[in-house]
């Protein structure tokens, strides 16, 4: 029975023991403090700074955050500055921050909140071990450019302002092509037709662009909203140009395309010179070619893929009508000369005996490796965008 009891008070400190150190194990880290949202009042008079947890302004979690306890920084063309006060109970989740601002706002200032480390103390009672910070704009009366997008075709692009804008001052007339111009940068003159839609009051502009020749894709679209074209709802003009720009798409093979210097297997098939290819952007497409005068139209859907080897593209094509044959090549548009690709494709399926389709590494004159030298390369003139 001795023996017994000894092992069972052995047991037990050794349960006790497991006991303590799975609570040891239980216990969840401190949970660390981060800023969830800042947000700044429509006059711009204060931010309200909300915290991820109760917050407090000393370890004993007594205090209150203060002044001490956050920077403010205002980020402007003229370098605006600003006193604050800091309004906060001890254990609230959010802190009011009222602001004076020593001028009158441009409305293109942004403020960075800081909360400071050691000087921000957690549930826990732990500190905020260093600084951490949230930034917002300011809001604003004055007209500016809210955002902008250009369409995947580089067809569409959309402007939207900050609020209702008009051409005139008096509330009246939509913006037009006197109110944004459109431009392009890039090695190759662009040269397009371009429509502005809006309606008065609207906060939106969508401009239409007709492209006169193709454009590169190292090419920027650049739209300006012109000073004294663009007004608000008081009367007030947009003050100075504003710029906004974003890089074109690349289209690849999408458009429409002639063809140039007949390939010479083309030439022994009968095909005369007046051969067509639309590409569209549903990667669907359409050849019109001539043989002996007579039109014979293919049809079908396609795939292209941008290969890592000298701006070349791999393309497999599904023709459906008049008859189903896949083939697979390459093209490249070359950017000296944006209005000019060369083309090379073989078919595949049903395989033709001796026949293999060009690839990337391999470059042009590859079909069934370059047995055929440039025979089989078609060149084609872009001629315009579905």
């Amino acid at each position: 029975m001795r023996n017994l009891k000894v092992l069972s008070v052995l047991f037990a400190a050794l349960l006790l023991t497991f006991v303590a150190c799975k609570k040891d194990d239980d216990e969840e880290p401190t949970k660390q403090i981060e800023i969830s949202q800042v947000e700044i009042s429509p006059d711009n008079s204060t931010i309200t700074v909300t915290f991820n947890q109760m917050v407090y302004g000393n370890a004993e979690k007594t205090e209150a955050l203060k002044n001490e306890s956050f920077d403010l920084t205002i980020t402007s063309i003229s370098q605006d500055t600003a006193t604050f006060s800091v309004s906060h109970v001890a254990g609230e989740t959010s802190a009011t921050i009222s602001l004076i601002f020593a001028n009158e706002l441009d409305g293109d200032e942004s403020i960075e909140v800081k909360a400071k480390a050691d000087k921000v103390f957690g549930e826990a009672g732990n500190a905020l071990t260093a600084d951490i910070s949230e930034s917002i704009e300011v809001n604003t009366d004055k007209v500016k450019i809210d955002s902008y997008s250009l369409s995947d075709d580089n067809k569409s692009f959309v402007v939207t302002f900050n609020q209702a804008v008009y051409k005139s001052g008096n509330m009246t007339g939509a913006l037009d092509n006197e109110s944004l111009l459109v431009t392009f940068t890039g090695d190759n003159v662009v040269d397009v037709n371009y429509a502005v839609a809006h309606v008065a009051g609207e906060k939106i502009a969508t401009i239409t662009i007709e492209y006169l020749n193709r454009v590169d894709p190292d090419q920027m679209i650049e739209v300006t909203a012109v000073a004294n074209m663009v007004f608000n709802i008081k009367g007030e003009a947009l003050e100075a140009n504003e710029k906004v720009e974003a890089s074109v798409n690349d289209l690849g093979i999408i458009g429409n395309w002639k063809a140039y210097d007949i390939s010479l297997i083309l030439v022994s098939l009968g095909y005369d010179d007046s051969l067509y290819a639309n590409f569209n952007k549903d990667q669907s497409y359409k050849v019109t070619a001539y043989v002996a005068g007579a039109p014979q139209i293919l049809e079908g859907s396609y795939e292209m893929t941008k290969s890592n080897s000298d701006e070349i593209w791999d393309i497999i094509l599904n023709q459906t009508s008049p008859f189903s044959v896949i083939s697979q090549g390459i093209f490249k548009v070359y950017p000296a000369a944006q209005d000019s690709m060369w083309y090379e494709v073989a078919q595949v399926d049903p395989a033709i005996a001796g026949v293999t389709p060009p690839t990337a590494d391999a470059g042009f004159g590859s079909t069934s490796g370059g047995a055929y030298g440039t025979m089989n390369i078609q060149k084609y003139y872009w001629i315009g965008q579905e």
